[in-house]
């Protein structure tokens, strides 16, 4: 992987990267090189954007190319030297990432060409529609001059026939009236009279007809004439384009050959040059970019078939274990249809009694298992030690006793509730016991343990499913020692227990919203309560009122909710419980104040012994729990490595799966875009030969077969070899200079075109002679003109005599045609 400030040899061309990221002029990753050499593409920018400063000025040092280009070679002799795992973690998301990259890298190239399908089409279709244009303007000029004439034709016969008529009338009208002056008597000269004036009658509605005709003949003549001038005026502003063209193309080369344009022409030559380079530099980006391409082919190739290796040795293994298993559940199958068989022999009475013993048995089985995971518990409680007693271990095993007895025992709540209250309260009490000695305020010696022979008694009762009456006889004598006066100050015990007591109460449906508000105060007051403000120190409650206020309680609450009045007396019992556990002081002292230094070496050598006997059991008893707890800890690890693996697993063969229909998808779309992309190419050839030849043909007055190849080749030219021999023809032209008066040796120039033959193209004689004016001034005006008009077979003037005559023609025989018809 290519580094900044990396030295690196990329095309032949020593540089140093100073730029690895993404650009705005092409998508994925770029690296931006100074060359050494004078011989880049740019200066670190590029369309305007700065990725990198070159330190070298005064040239062209900088050059953008693919990431992929430098570091293919270590890539890939990386990927020979790795070594294949057994976990194709890292394999699979590699392929997923290189697969979503190539699908978005397709779906880019699909867009940009369907973006190039668009231009095409609307390309195409505006060419067809200019050429339809051109094709109709021309055909309907035509058509318009041939109704012209036709029509101009039609009218002067007509014309000439009335004329003739008219004098036809005259001449009888006078050869009558010499007749009639002469021999004839009165009744034939009536006769007559009348017969001419029939005559008469029938010539006056020819002529009004054929004045009609002549009038309409004339305004279509008059319309024709304006439509034929409106296309006169088109096809003179096209001539005025063309002509300006040809200007400028005289210009251009009039420039071409005198000696001052020559280091503008040179200079734009080389920039053009420059311009060709940069665009053959960036087709060979385009062509390292499509090489890279292609080496991650390769690689996605390999990865894959690497892929299906394994897919395929994986279904090899799920169609044994398959195989295995259809051999297990027939085997299964034979063993029940034994079963059944075997069941059917027996009679239904017995069948059914063994089915009912073997029930009981699997229930008793599952009774005894149950028990003896409830066992188990109670003995984790204790730490794994039963025959160690500490406050801790006690207060543990109290409270897994509290809780078995509300799900194990069936007994009257009112008789089940002081039980667990009283175990619950133990177990407060000897949790008190173990905080109080590890701070210090309660020494080892003062400590007097309770009598615990029941407990595992009251154990085994409670786990099967027994109620022990012990409970209810001792209360809470077993617990209270009046000795440990500082642990009935301790506030902590007090409120601790209530608020468990208060929430064990509220499981109940049956009580009213009054009391249930009353019991969730008490649990509010009791947390506020037991809020340690300063770190180091404890709560502390006056006159050892604890056992009081707890003894108050079961009086004055639990023993209500025994006899089953907590509906009416419940209410001003716990409202006033809570009044009194609001009034009640609890001082905050530190721990430090409460405990002074001894006076005497022998007490501090006693209490020394003391908390260190009791450190040591505390000290293992916390091993034994933090190597339990870290061994579940392993345990539950190792179990959401194991689950998180096969949900990946199926995550991943489910991605692989849909990038593969994906992948079908997207080779199926690139081969009928590739499909699409030739025929569109195609088109796009034939496209641009036919506008390159609607351009070369616009930019000249009477182009020609011979003149659009000229263009095409002069367009195909190397720019370099034509800058040189400009420059060769430069040296010729100061070396042999010879010079003519261009007007003096073409004296037509000066004379006008005459049109003797052809007195129906006057408007066309007119421009040809504005043109040879025009042609005439420009020469006058002009210092250098290269021009050279010699004759040839196919001029323009011949060309279109021959076409004025092969009209003449055709008018000629389409007059006839109609003469005759």
């Amino acid at each position: 992987m290519a580094q900044l400030n990396q030295r690196v040899k990329v095309r032949g061309l020593n540089g140093t990267v100073r730029f690895i990221g993404e650009t705005k002029f092409a998508p994925g990753v770029w690296c931006g090189i100074e060359l050494d050499d004078d011989q880049g593409k740019n200066n670190g920018s590029v369309q305007g954007i700065k990725y990198f400063e070159t330190l070298k000025k005064g040239g062209l040092y900088g050059i953008f190319t693919r990431l992929e280009a430098l570091g293919g070679t270590d890539r890939s002799g990386q990927a020979e030297e790795a070594s294949p795992t057994d976990d194709g973690d890292l394999r699979l998301q590699q392929l997923v990432g290189k697969l979503q990259k190539k699908v978005y890298s397709m779906h880019l190239k699909s867009e940009e060409l369907n973006a190039q399908i668009q231009c095409s089409i609307g390309l195409e279709a505006e060419l067809e529609a200019c050429i339809i244009q051109r094709e109709s303007l021309v055909l309907e000029n035509g058509q318009l001059q041939m109704d012209l004439s036709t029509l101009e034709e039609t009218y002067q016969k007509l014309l000439d026939r009335t004329h003739e008529l008219q004098e036809e009338v005259d001449l009888r009208r006078s050869i009558d009236d010499e007749e009639c002056d002469i021999n004839d008597s009165p009744d034939i000269l009536l006769r007559r009279n009348r017969l001419l004036e029939a005559t008469m009658i029938k010539l006056q509605a020819a002529l009004r007809s054929s004045q009609e005709v002549g009038e309409s003949l004339q305004d279509e003549n008059q319309n024709l004439k304006e439509e034929n001038e409106m296309i006169v005026k088109k096809l003179g502003n096209i001539s005025q384009e063309l002509e300006n063209c040809r200007r400028l193309m005289e210009n251009f080369h009039s420039q071409l050959e005198s000696e001052v344009k020559y280091g503008h022409i040179v200079d734009k030559l080389t920039q053009e040059n420059s311009d060709l380079t940069a665009r053959l530099e960036d087709a060979m980006v385009v062509a390292d970019q499509l090489r890279s391409e292609t080496l991650v082919a390769k690689d996605l190739q390999s990865i894959y078939d690497d892929l299906e290796e394994e897919l395929s040795e994986q279904l090899r293994i799920l169609r044994e274990d398959a195989l295995r298993s259809q051999q297990t559940i027939a085997k299964l199958k034979s063993e029940k249809e034994a079963l059944i068989e075997k069941l059917e022999t027996h009679d239904e009475p017995s069948a059914i009694e063994e089915q009912t013993q073997l029930t009981q048995r699997l229930d008793g089985l599952h009774l005894k298992l149950h028990r003896n995971s409830l066992r188990n518990k109670f003995l984790s409680e204790s730490f794994g030690n039963e025959s160690c007693q500490s406050p801790l271990q006690v207060a543990r095993q109290l409270s897994f006793l509290s809780n078995t007895m509300r799900e194990e025992v069936k007994e009257d709540y009112g008789r089940l509730l002081p039980a667990v209250l009283y175990l619950n309260f133990g177990s407060h009490h000897q949790a008190s016991i173990h905080r109080l000695t590890s701070s210090g305020l309660l020494k080892v010696s003062n400590y007097v343990k309770p009598e615990l022979t029941n407990l595992e008694a009251w154990k085994e009762n409670i786990i099967e499913g027994r109620f022990p009456e012990e409970i209810l006889k001792f209360g809470m004598n077993i617990w209270v020692n009046d000795e440990c006066s500082i642990v009935q100050k301790d506030a902590l015990l007090l409120f601790n227990f209530l608020h468990d007591a208060s929430s064990e109460l509220l499981k109940v449906n049956e009580i009213c919203d009054k009391v249930r508000r009353d019991l969730m105060s008490m649990s509010q007051i009791c947390i506020e309560k037991s809020i340690v403000t300063k770190p180091g120190a404890v709560k502390l409650i006056e006159n050892n009122e604890v056992r009081a206020i707890v003894t108050a309680f079961f009086d004055q609450v639990v023993s209500k909710w025994n006899a089953g009045s907590y509906q009416s007396k419940g209410y001003a019992s716990i409202d006033v419980f809570n009044s009194k556990l609001v009034e009640l002081v609890v001082d905050e002292v530190s721990v430090d104040k409460m405990c002074p230094p001894a006076s005497g070496g022998k007490k501090e050598s006693l209490s020394s012994k003391g908390d260190a006997s009791f450190n040591k059991e505390l000290d293992a008893l916390e091993r034994t729990e933090s190597i339990q707890l870290s061994k579940i800890e392993e345990l539950e690890l190792k179990l959401k490595v194991y689950e998180n693996k096969i949900e990946r697993q199926k995550l991943q063969e489910q991605t692989l799966l849909e990038l593969r229909k994906e992948l079908n998808l997207t080779k199926l779309r690139e081969k009928s875009l590739q499909s699409s992309i030739s025929t569109l190419e195609s088109k796009n050839r034939s496209l641009s030969q036919i506008l390159e030849d609607e351009r070369i043909k616009h930019s000249f007055w009477l182009p020609s077969s011979t003149l659009l190849s000229l263009t095409r080749e002069l367009e195909g030219t190397n720019y370099l070899s034509l800058v040189s021999h400009i420059n060769d023809l430069k040296a010729v032209i100061v070396r042999d200079t010879k010079s003519s008066d261009v007007l003096k040796a073409n004296p037509w120039l000066q004379q006008p075109i005459l049109m003797d033959d052809y007195p129906s193209n006057s408007e066309f004689f007119a421009n040809l002679n504005r043109t040879r004016r025009n042609l005439f001034h420009s020469l006058e005006e002009a210092d250098i003109a290269a021009l050279g008009f010699e004759a040839h077979s196919s001029s323009t003037l011949i060309y279109h005599c021959n076409k004025l005559r092969e009209r003449k023609v055709t008018s000629k025989y389409l007059l006839e045609r109609l003469v005759t018809s």
